[in-house]
């Protein structure tokens, strides 16, 4: 936009230069015109500044050794998109956006699985207070070898077939061990704490909820705004042109000064920054209802499973 103003102010220093070269203008008509060349000039020197400071930023975030890459030591981003607004929105109702939210928002996942870890904790604890009854069971087999048990084996190495004279005895216990844990103060305050800590993340869940939609609500409105904010910028800008190309027919017939067609082009350089603001508003407004749905990338086409499998 302050390249075409430039170029726009330039344009109208070599009309307004052929005119008083031939005496149709004054000499100080053209001292305005300059003075709106200059005043471009500096226009288009700052914003060449910011972009090389965007493009610092952006370096520093694609690559782990930011500008000492010596990839990017040498080189220049260009953008390959445009800023565009569509027609419509297409939002859906408020209430199904925040549902979305909720469903979406890995905060809201990771909050939840605290309070089931906490709840298992919580119940281990709890067991630590209660009574313990334990049932007990022993089966034992054991085998008697005494003098007769000799006196046989001698008489089958002697003649092999006869019986044996050895036994076995078989023991089997059972009981009940209850243990009753009487003024177990440890085992008590451990399940307090427990109990304590759950429902300080029940509480935080809650309150992530209602800042889930409070955020949803507030980027809803902002877009809302922002949409509004565009539509009235651009329309400003079209006033502008128009304007200016009515104020140079009338230049063009004498009935018009050069004072006019100064002042409409600073009026439309204006409104075309106006609007390119608007227009980047919206686009920062639409990706902070992606990030409050949870769906930021997916809305920029990026997958992180894929990514992790590459890595």
């Amino acid at each position: 936009v302050k390249q075409d103003a430039l170029n726009a102010a330039k344009k109208l220093l070599e009309d307004d230069t052929a005119q008083v070269d031939v005496g149709t203008l004054a000499p100080l008509e053209l001292t305005r015109v300059k003075a709106l060349v200059a005043a471009a000039e500096v226009d288009l020197i700052r914003s060449q500044g910011l972009f090389d400071q965007q493009e610092i930023t952006l370096k520093n975030q694609l690559s782990r050794h930011g500008t000492a890459d010596s990839v990017f030591r040498g080189v220049h981003i260009l953008p390959t998109e445009t800023l565009t607004v569509p027609l419509s929105d297409n939002l859906a109702p408020l209430e199904d956006l925040v549902a979305e939210a909720l469903s979406n928002r890995a905060d809201l996942a990771q909050a939840e699985i605290q309070i089931t870890n906490g709840q298992i904790t919580l119940e281990g604890s709890r067991n630590q207070v209660l009574p313990e009854i334990d049932l007990i069971a022993n089966a034992q087999t054991r085998g008697a070898f005494g003098q007769s048990s000799i006196n046989a084996i001698s008489q089958q190495a002697a003649a092999p077939g006869l019986g044996s004279g050895t036994g076995t005895s078989k023991l089997f216990e059972a009981g009940i061990q209850v243990s009753l844990p009487l003024r177990n103060r440890i085992a008590q305050a451990d399940a307090t704490r427990d109990t304590l800590q759950v429902r300080q993340m029940q509480a935080r869940l809650q309150q992530l909820r209602n800042q889930i939609r409070e955020e949803v609500e507030n980027a809803t409105r902002a877009v809302e705004i922002a949409r509004s904010a565009y539509t009235a910028a651009a329309q400003s800008r079209i006033y502008q042109e128009e304007l200016l190309a009515g104020e140079r027919e009338k230049l063009s017939v004498g009935a018009s000064a050069n004072f006019f067609i100064v002042q409409d082009e600073s009026l439309l350089a204006q409104a075309r920054s106006a609007e390119v603001a608007a227009r980047s508003a919206y686009i920062k407004s639409r990706s902070a209802l992606d990030r409050a749905l949870g769906t930021i990338l997916e809305s920029n086409h990026i997958d992180l499973d894929e990514a992790i499998r590459n890595h």
